[in-house]
């Protein structure tokens, strides 16, 4: 287990409860999470499932997997939110964005991006990120209130979110 990933599942062992008591965004989609790192992605399904139970959940282990999924989802199996690391390994999460890009039906699932990279100065808001998640810094309150937040704005609006929400990362701007 990574240094990180002790971090951050020491502060979900210390949690007991939900991080968050109010109603929850009611959906019927998914959550495609598509993290190589096996510890972090079972950190990422355990806040999910204990913040977001009615939303069903699925773990792709690279780009690969992830896209052969989408090739076979029609429009109403599309996930509600992509959680997505951007160094995988194999084709990274930016191959993978600019592949979901290139179709319309794709081209408009909210993302929320994860990675220990300097992303503050790029603009992602093409990719349709809605926000960046440093893998280093961020608190399981910041995973998921980025989620919830996320779920909300895509559940009251189909207009995509031109507000970037950045936490952990200091001094950056997009």
């Amino acid at each position: 287990m990574s240094q990180q990933s002790k971090k951050l599942s020491s502060k979900i062992a210390q949690s007991k409860t939900p991080l968050l008591e109010t109603m929850q965004p009611k959906t019927s989609r998914s959550i495609f999470i598509i993290e190589d790192d096996p510890d972090f992605a079972e950190i990422y399904q355990k806040h999910l499932k204990r913040n977001f139970p009615e939303i069903p959940l699925q773990i792709f282990y690279n780009a690969i997997e992830a896209n052969a999924a989408f090739s076979e989802l029609s429009e109403e199996e599309l996930p509600s939110l992509i959680i997505l690391d951007v160094l995988l390994t194999g084709p990274d999460g930016f191959t993978l964005l600019n592949e979901l890009l290139s179709y319309p039906e794709t081209s408009q699932i909210p993302v929320l991006l994860i990675s220990s990279l300097n992303l503050g100065q790029m603009s992602l808001h093409a990719y349709n990120v809605r926000a960046i998640l440093n893998k280093e810094t961020f608190t399981p309150a910041d995973f998921v209130n980025q989620v919830q937040d996320i779920l909300k704005s895509t559940n009251h609006s189909s207009a995509r979110n031109d507000n970037l929400a950045i936490r952990g990362l200091e001094g950056s701007h997009v």
